[in-house]
Formats: C-alpha cells, sequence, structure tokens
C-alpha cells in the first residue's frame, strides 16, 4: 500500500478525542513569505490564535487602492487561509487596520475605509477557518457625515466587538466614538457611535480600548487637547454601554508640555496600565506609565511613574505588553549613548522598576538599533525584537530578558532574518507558550513584501521539531506494523548535536491509557516530566480543544546528526478493505535537558495484513438430487484471520476470476448451485480470503472431477421419507419419490385430522422428490406448535408420517 498522510486544517476525530493534522512544519530561516509581490506589502498587525499560531493583517496595494489582507499561521508556520491571504475589502482604499482574538479561535478586524468618499469605519469577524460572519466586505461601524479616523478594537468576551475612533463631526475637530457589535454584527450602543469624548475646547485622538470581560468594564484612552497641551485621558464604560466615569472621561497624567502616543493594556487581574511617550521637561521625550483603578484613581505618582526620564537623553519608538506575572514591560528605543539603542524595562503592579534604572540594554554592540518590539516569554521575562543597523541595512534581531533581567542569549542578540535589504514595521506577538511569533516588511527584491518568523525562547528560529514524513504499512507480513520515517530537527547537526535523541509516541483512546494506568503505567503531562527512559508504560496527557487526548511511549532513537531517521512502530489493530482504521504518532527532539524538547505534528498511517490465505484443499463436487444440483465441498483453511471462500463459475479452465463470473461468498466449506448441470460443463474456482481482503491463489474443479449419476436413477418403489429436522422451526423439508408416473397429493393434517395445507397436488413423472413446508397454513398464516401429520398418495401407494413443530 502506499503511505496515507492527512493534510487538511480541520481537526480529525480519533477514536474519542480530537487530534491536529500532520504535515510538514513550514517556517522557513529568514522568514515565511507570507505575501511577494510586485506591489507594497507593510503596516502589518498580529494577534496570537490561541492555538500556538497567529493571525497576521496587512495594508496591501497589490489591487492599487490599497486593501486589507488576512492570514493566519498556526504554531509550525502554515498558511491555515487562501494563499496571499484573505481581501477583507473589496473596493475603495483602506488603512489602519486593528485586529483582536474574539476568544474563540476567531479573529476580530477593523480598519478606515474611503468606499463612500469620507472615511468610515468597518469591521469583520472571521471564525477560525477564515468564514466571514459579518457583512461580505465589512460591515459599516459608522457612516456618520464627514471622516472617521485611526479605530482600535476589543473582543467583548460574548464573540462581538467593541470599536473606538476619531470622529469628526465638525471639520476641524477630533472627537472620540465608541461602539458594540454583539456577535450577529448588529450594533449595541447609539447609532454611528457613543460620544465617549467630545469636549469642544480641544482635540482628542489616537484613542485605543480594552475590555474587561469579567467585570463587565470598557476602558479607553486617548490623547486630549482640552488644557491647550497634549494629555492623556481615559474612561471607563459597562459592556450594555453606559458611563461610569465622568463625562468627557478622567486625566491620566496633564504634567507639563504635551504627551503623545498612549498605548493600554489588560495585565493580570485585570490592571489597567497605560504607557506614553511624554515632553514635560521641555528638551527630551521619555516614557511614562500609570495605573487605574476601576473608579479612575490613580495608583502610582500622579501623572504617571517614569519608566524612562529623559535626563539623559530622548526616546523614540516605544510598545509594550502585559507580563502575565504581574506589572507591565516596556520596550523602547533612546539616544543617550548618542545613537538609538533599543532599551526595556519591567514595571510591577505597584509600579517598581523590577530590571536597571532607566531600562535594560537588550543589545551590547555599538550602533543603531531601533523600532523595539516586545511579548513576554510567559516566565515573568520578555523577547524583545528590534531594527539592527550592524550590517549596514536593518536586519531583525532579537533578546531574550529573564525574569529578574538577565539577558540570557548573546550580548548582541540572536538573529532573526539574514535576508538581503531592510527590514520594516515590525509586530511582534507570544505564542501562548513563551515563543514569539513576528511579522515585518522586508525590502529583498525590489519591493515591500511581508514576511513572518518564529523564535523560540532558547533562541532557536522557526520550530526545531523533527518531522514525520510518511508512515508506511510494512510490507509482507500479517500486519501490526508501520515504518515511521521523519527529518530530523534542524537543531540535530554536526558538530553541535543540540538533539541527543528522539521518542515515537502513539495515540491511544482514554479506555487504554485508564487500563494501562491501573496496570502501574507512568502518567505525564508533559514529555519534559521522563527524566530518563523508564522501564515501565509511560502514557502523555494532553489537551486539544478541551479535550483528553493520549499519547503512549513506543519507541527511543539516538541522534546521530542524520538527516532522517525511521523505525518500525508496532500498531494495535490492522486497518481493513472496508474500516480504514488509522493510527495516529508523535516524534519529539529531545536535547541533554530533559525539560528542552520538541513535538512533530502528529500524522497518520495504517497497517495491513498483505498476505494472503493459502488455496483451499480437497475441493470436490457431487450431483445430489434433494435439492437437484450440485454441492461442493473443501477442506477448511486454518488461518486465524480468515473471512471465508469466495467462488467463480466459468466455462473455461483459463477464465479469470472477477465480478461478472462471481458466485458467492460464504464463511462454510461448502456451497450448493441448484442451476447446475451436466450439460453447462461449468468449472469452479475457489479462493479463501482474510479479513483484509487479500484472496488466495484458486483451487479448480472442473467437470472431470465430479461426481454423481446421469441421468437421475429412478425410485425402486414410490416412498414417503421422515422430514427433517424434526422438530422444526420454521421450516423443515420433506422427500419423497415416484416409482412411476401419475398424479400425486401431499398434504398437511393437524392432531384432530384437518387440513391445515395442500402441499402438492398435480401429476409428476417419476423420480425422487423433495419439498419445504414452512410453518403455515393454506391462508399463509403462522401455525400453532404442536404435532402435525403429513400424508403422501399417488396411484396405489398412501403413507402417513407424524413431525413436530416448536415455536
Amino acid at each position: 500500500m502506499s503511505p496515507r498522510a492527512i493534510t487538511s486544517i480541520s481537526f480529525l476525530i480519533l477514536i474519542s478525542f480530537i487530534l491536529p493534522t500532520g504535515a510538514d512544519a513550514q517556517w522557513i530561516k529568514d522568514g515565511n513569505p507570507i505575501i511577494v509581490h510586485p506591489s507594497t506589502q507593510t503596516n502589518s498587525v498580529i494577534a496570537q490564535d490561541g492555538a500556538g499560531g497567529a493571525f497576521i493583517a496587512w495594508w496591501d496595494l497589490r489591487n492599487d487602492g490599497g486593501d486589507i489582507y488576512i492570514q493566519r499561521l498556526d504554531g509550525y508556520g502554515r498558511e491555515l487561509w487562501t494563499a496571499g491571504g484573505i481581501l477583507l475589502t473589496p473596493s475603495g482604499t483602506q488603512s489602519w487596520v486593528k485586529i483582536s482574538p474574539d476568544g474563540a479561535g476567531g479573529i476580530l478586524v477593523t480598519w478606515q475605509d474611503d468606499r463612500n468618499g469620507t472615511l468610515d469605519i468597518y469591521a469583520q469577524h472571521l471564525d477560525a477557518d477564515g468564514n466571514e460572519l459579518w457583512t461580505s466586505g465589512g460591515l459599516a461601524v459608522t457612516l456618520a457625515a464627514y471622516n472617521q479616523t485611526n479605530p482600535d478594537i476589543a473582543a467583548d468576551g460574548s464573540g462581538g466587538a467593541v470599536i473606538v475612533w476619531e470622529s469628526y463631526p465638525i471639520p476641524g475637530t477630533y472627537d472620540i466614538y465608541a461602539q458594540r457589535i454583539d456577535y450577529g454584527g448588529t450594533a449595541l450602543w447609539t447609532a454611528n457611535g457613543e460620544p465617549v469624548c467630545t469636549e469642544g475646547a480641544g482635540h482628542q485622538n489616537k484613542a485605543s480600548v480594552v475590555v474587561d470581560t469579567v467585570n463587565g468594564y470598557v476602558y479607553f484612552c486617548w490623547l486630549d487637547k482640552r488644557t491647550g497641551t497634549y494629555d492623556i485621558y481615559a474612561h471607563r464604560y459597562s459592556l450594555a454601554g453606559s458611563r461610569a466615569w465622568a463625562v468627557d472621561g478622567a486625566a491620566v497624567c496633564t504634567a507639563p508640555n504635551d504627551q503623545f502616543a498612549p498605548q493600554m493594556i489588560l495585565a493580570r487581574n485585570n490592571k489597567i496600565f497605560i504607557c506614553w511617550r511624554d515632553f514635560r521637561n521641555g528638551t527630551d521625550y521619555g516614557i511614562y506609565a500609570q495605573s487605574l483603578d476601576m473608579w479612575s484613581a490613580s495608583q502610582w505618582t500622579t501623572n504617571g511613574i517614569p519608566v524612562f526620564s529623559a535626563s539623559s537623553g530622548s526616546a523614540d519608538d516605544f510598545h509594550i505588553c502585559a507580563d502575565p506575572y504581574d506589572g507591565v514591560l516596556v520596550a523602547w528605543d533612546d539616544n543617550r549613548d548618542g545613537t538609538d539603542r533599543a532599551r526595556a524595562q519591567k514595571i510591577n503592579s505597584i509600579g517598581l522598576a523590577q530590571w536597571t534604572s532607566e531600562g535594560e540594554l537588550v543589545c551590547g554592540i555599538t550602533g543603531r538599533t531601533r523600532s523595539p518590539e516586545i511579548a513576554t516569554d510567559g516566565l515573568g521575562g520578555a523577547l524583545v525584537a528590534w531594527r539592527d543597523e550592524r550590517y549596514g541595512s536593518d536586519d531583525l534581531f532579537m533578546q531574550h530578558i529573564d525574569a529578574s533581567g538577565s539577558l540570557l542569549w548573546t550580548s548582541n542578540g540572536a538573529m532573526l532574518t539574514e535576508a538581503p535589504g531592510t527590514q520594516y514595521t515590525i509586530a511582534i506577538t507570544d505564542d501562548g507558550a513563551g515563543s514569539a511569533i513576528l511579522s515585518w516588511t522586508n525590502y529583498r527584491d525590489a519591493q515591500y513584501d511581508l514576511y513572518a518568523g518564529r523564535m523560540d525562547r532558547s533562541g532557536n528560529w522557526g520550530f526545531p521539531a523533527p518531522t514525520i514524513t510518511s508512515i508506511i504499512d510494512v510490507p509482507g507480513d500479517q500486519g501490526g506494523a508501520v515504518s515511521v520515517a521523519w527529518d530530523a530537527s534542524y537543531l540535530d547537526s554536526w558538530p553541535g548535536f543540540g538533539i541527543t535523541e528522539y521518542s515515537v509516541w502513539r495515540a491511544i483512546d482514554q479506555q487504554a491509557a485508564l487500563s494501562s494506568a491501573s496496570n502501574g503505567a507512568l502518567m505525564l503531562t508533559s514529555a519534559g516530566d521522563l527524566e530518563e527512559r523508564p522501564e515501565t508504560d509511560v502514557i502523555r496527557l494532553g489537551m486539544l480543544a478541551g479535550e483528553p487526548y493520549y499519547w503512549q511511549l513506543v519507541s527511543y532513537d539516538e541522534a546521530f546528526a542524520q538527516e532522517n531517521y525511521a523505525d518500525v512502530i508496532t500498531t494495535l489493530f490492522d486497518s481493513t478493505a472496508v474500516h480504514h482504521d488509522y493510527h495516529y504518532f508523535q516524534v519529539i527532539a529531545h536535547t541533554g535537558d530533559r525539560t528542552v524538547f520538541w513535538e512533530s505534528l502528529p500524522d497518520s498511517g495504517y497497517s495491513v495484513d498483505n498476505l494472503a490465505p493459502a488455496a483451499p484443499l480437497g475441493l470436490a463436487g457431487e450431483q445430489i438430487y434433494s435439492p437437484e444440483g450440485l454441492q461442493i465441498t473443501w477442506d477448511p483453511n486454518g488461518e486465524a484471520d480468515l473471512a471465508g471462500y469466495n467462488i467463480y463459475r466459468g466455462t473455461s479452465s483459463d477464465f479469470e476470476p472477477g465480478p461478472g463470473n462471481f458466485v458467492t461468498s460464504t464463511p462454510d466449506t461448502a456451497t450448493f448451485d441448484g442451476d447446475w448441470s451436466w450439460e453447462a460443463g461449468w468449472l469452479y474456482k475457489v479462493a479463501a480470503v482474510d479479513i483484509h481482503g487479500n484472496e488466495s491463489a484458486f483451487a479448480v474443479l472442473s467437470p472431470d472431477m465430479l461426481t454423481g449419476d446421469d441421468p437421475m436413477p429412478l425410485p425402486d418403489a414410490t416412498f414417503l421419507s421422515q422430514n427433517y429436522p424434526n422438530p422444526f422451526n420454521p421450516n423443515t423439508e420433506i422427500a419423497f419419490g415416484l416409482k412411476s408416473d401419475g398424479f400425486m397429493n401431499l398434504s398437511i393434517y393437524d392432531a384432530a385430522g384437518r387440513l391445515v395445507r395442500e402441499l402438492i397436488n398435480e401429476s409428476r413423472p417419476a423420480g425422487p422428490y423433495a419439498t419445504v413446508w414452512n410453518g403455515k397454513d393454506q391462508n399463509g398464516s403462522a401455525v400453532a406448535s404442536g404435532v402435525y401429520f403429513y400424508r403422501l398418495t399417488a396411484n396405489e401407494f398412501e403413507e402417513t408420517r407424524k413431525m413436530i413443530l416448536l415455536r
């Protein structure tokens, strides 16, 4: 048989649990091309998909107008949606795309759109498979007069979204409006948006939104010029759309001079953190932060604490993310050393800096390192990416900072891509398991294209897992084994020898796992819990889509810096011709540190019995008369997986058995052909067949091998035989013979002598006969249990016999 590998992204049901399907891992060194086109693709945004992968949306000029596209990648780098991305916008020019995971495997998207002549706000909701759940081409969130711009979006926890934007109700003024859209695409707040801030004395812009789904609150923050300089303001609404704080919001920072570019996150315990660029000293830009409680009170120093005070330089780009343990992580670049250098800081929940004062330098090399992006490592530390000019043009480098602020990789950082050209507009997200997935624009072939990559917290690009390449039945056996082949992890190389061994795991169902546990198996929740090769059975429990699934350790293979490996693995059952029952396997690459390992995608295959049974022996045929025809018999085969026998009939010794001459299949070692006659001259071929459909060689029965008399001998005297079987239910056969031609009658009577059924009443020639009574009367109704009599009268002969029907 040929290998069978399932490559669809859809989930497959395996026994009573769910597993993802297998295919080659797709991360490419120097980045996966998300879209390569002579036009420009840039300004990407990224968010984790909750399943180890990411959503990426971007601005795209391939259709000349400027459109919004979106793609989903899984954790192995495979594109899950339409190649080149799904087009969200059918006409006009769109920009300023923002996204938010919906919490159920889908993604919420918003953008500004000029299809109607002015800028409006549109949105879309896609499910995990990329299907649009709202109006095709985008749902109009607001079509208010003049321009609506710069939207932001957050999931509301119920399948819908809250969207905030800048509104220009009167030319020259800027206000903040918001709307909530439910799962079905219906607006739940005031038509064209709820006015979050319409304070008339100054402009409000650059709004952002987060939703506290636990407590049912929506938080907004924005730039506000009501005092004459730009300050930071915020507001809280209920999910029902009612205002919780003062009209037009509460001040977050009103320090002297301007504040810019506020960013807001919802962190651990639903705490609100806001960070911004700050020009309060009048000479340089610093980075400040504040935390608010649900009543709008500042939790830290009034007007915020300095993340970078700008006492020795000026900060530029900055980005923040939540620390899942405590507080907020911040990355920025500043020029305190005479050139832009990327730095990072961790602020805990009470506003104290946890790393080097004024920020940890993420790269020790002399030279420009700028535009840093930051993601959590899931352990209290951070993964920071930046544009780096050390080789002339901007390349992408990364650094891992642990929870205490120590640099875990080389002081110069790890290079994510060595691709030619310049890298722009980096976006980053964690994958939920301590690694980072990034998207960026690369000017590598005289055009601006979009790429994506992955870096784990050990500093390895992509996903260093092995890749199962085939699961093939072992040929020429009775089933029960497959050959599992895989490509090595790219870390399995000389002289590094980062991989020490591979383990192979076979999926089993819950009942088998519990049975194994009751017999003393070692139960694990992670392959990292396996400290050494155990002598007992090992079962590993995983969770996927909320369902448990179980892996049984079946093999270890030493790593020898080879490109690929293979191992023969036993299976628990064989596939049959009718039921293609699959086994699922996974290969894990292990390092010297048992807690560091990489799991392949699962893949599937099946084993079958390739060996046919032996040909039947003792094939014989005999003419019989009751009933009349040919009785064919043979000796039984001894194979344990025997299903039965196939019988074929032809007119020459070289006929090919097939559907056109197939007679019957039977599990017995005999068959009867009532159509046979000496004149037909038929040959018979009989083959044994096993449960997998393997058919043996044919035993041949030719006419000269048949036994019997022709013509049929006449009885020496008229007779009536005892019925068989007796007692019977529901049928019995009655045999009789006529010495000479004549009229005859065979009838059934009950114990009182009443006629029950007349079976035969006609003239017949001399000869042997047999007929069947089915236990029914003359009207076709089943008769009751009891004693019955049958009588044959023919010429001068008359005889009666007794029989018993038992229901």
